[in-house]
């Protein structure tokens, strides 16, 4: 019997990677960078048929809220869980463990983000049901992206002993962002995969966990068990958040356990980490143009080109390499080896 799984998606983070397309009234998860909906909608499409609307929870800041229910109408409101402060991965994921483990005792957890791109949604689904039928039996699940590049903007995961499940290992130790060196190598190891911050477990084994390592978050997360709809809920929220500490999961909790396992993914991923990553996910026309929204151009070759929607229309000529994104917020111009290396420009730009 396959266990039910019980999703948790995260959608609370902010950032402006994406300006002038995110902004932080309306932050990368709320975005359609694709053309094909928002990359909230899009994961919680490579859910259905193996989650019910009735088992998604979505976890987010009650300053988006309202994009929560307008972008995903099917999830109930007291299934939209509101972070009173942002206290990073744990105790978002500490919060959503009390009250599924209320709600649906039993069940396997499934933590995933909702900004990730992924095309291959039935290998998704395959992996995933892999995942869970794992974390059933008591293992702690993280879910290991196969690497193809040296990459430096990942965290790594190093794989132990190989178990009796093809792809799954026993998970070694996580590894931070590597330089280029040290990245070169463990991909010429075999012996590590990128972290791409999914997990699975039962509920209810992830607050025992909790209250060995991470005890203020297991306390506060049965505080909170019976949810949003609660009287004086996120009132009491606020007041247990504010003394947590800032602690990812991973650092908090999956260095310390030893029954944690990681299992490949069968299917693509990407992070959507910025403009680079998103002309890799983008189909090209004939020139390498990747292009969304109204854009009229001659002589263009290997450029990305957004106009958000209620934009005037865009005319470009004669350029390569660049970047050129017209939004509500601003407009972007820069070359493609530039696009990665804006921070400190769009900080300035906004007077921050």
């Amino acid at each position: 019997m396959k266990p039910r799984i019980v999703a948790a998606v995260l959608a609370g983070g902010e950032g402006l990677r994406f300006w002038p397309l995110s902004t932080p009234e309306r932050p990368k998860q709320f975005l359609n960078l694709t053309g094909a909906g928002t990359l909230l909608q899009l994961t919680l499409r490579r859910l259905e048929d193996l989650v019910a609307p009735t088992d998604t929870f979505v976890l987010t800041q009650d300053r988006y809220a309202a994009l929560v229910r307008e972008q995903a109408p099917a999830i109930a409101p007291d299934r939209i869980i509101l972070e009173p402060l942002l206290r990073d991965t744990a105790a978002a994921i500490a919060l959503a463990a009390g009250v599924i483990a209320r709600r649906a005792p039993g069940s396997v957890m499934a933590v995933l983000p909702s900004d990730h791109g992924i095309r291959d949604v039935a290998g998704f689904r395959a992996t995933l049901s892999d995942a869970a039928a794992l974390a059933a039996e008591g293992h702690f699940v993280t879910i290991a992206i196969p690497p193809s590049s040296p990459a430096e903007s990942y965290g790594y995961l190093e794989k132990g002993e190989a178990l009796d499940r093809p792809g799954c290992y026993r998970l070694q130790s996580f590894v931070e962002k590597p330089d280029r060196r040290r990245a070169q190598g463990f991909l010429d190891s075999g012996r590590y995969a990128w972290n791409a911050g999914m997990f699975l477990w039962r509920p209810e084994k992830l607050l025992e966990a909790l209250e060995l390592h991470l005890p203020a978050h297991a306390a506060m997360a049965r505080a909170l068990a019976a949810g949003p709809g609660a009287p004086d809920w996120l009132a009491e929220a606020r007041r247990l958040f504010e003394p947590l500490t800032r602690i990812s999961i991973d650092h908090g909790l999956m260095e310390k356990i030893t029954n944690a396992v990681l299992l490949e993914a069968r299917f693509d991923w990407s992070d959507v980490g910025g403009w680079a990553a998103l002309i890799e996910m983008l189909p090209k026309d004939a020139q390498g143009n990747a292009l969304l929204g109204h854009a009229v151009r001659r002589d263009t070759r290997g450029n990305l080109v957004i106009v958000e929607d209620g934009q005037p229309p865009l005319v470009a000529a004669g350029i390569e390499n660049s970047v050129v994104i017209c939004g509500r917020a601003g407009t972007l111009v820069c070359a493609r080896p530039e696009a990665e290396r804006l921070k400190d420009l769009v900080n300035q730009a906004l007077g921050r």
